[in-house]
């Protein structure tokens, strides 16, 4: 029960941390100027972070707000 205490815990720092910060703002922009396609970020961001933590909470908490904010700039969710 402790473990998913401090887990939930960090997920919301990390939220907070997303949000204060101009990362969220600037990030469409930096994706774009990437040499690689932006699909290829929604394939490899929760492949990276899952492989990191091991755990689907944490694939779902690192990849999905960052993944959010590069998807709403066009819409990449349906092609």
């Amino acid at each position: 029960v402790l473990k998913f205490i401090i887990m939930i815990a960090g997920v919301m720092i990390f939220k907070n941390v997303l949000l204060s910060s101009s990362l969220m703002g600037s990030l469409p922009n930096w994706a774009e100027a990437l040499p690689i396609p932006k699909l290829s970020l929604f394939i490899l961001l929760p492949l990276l972070s899952g492989a990191l933590t091991g755990m689907s909470v944490g694939i779902v908490s690192i990849s999905f707000p960052i993944l959010l904010a590069l998807g709403l700039k066009d819409n990449v969710w349906f092609g």
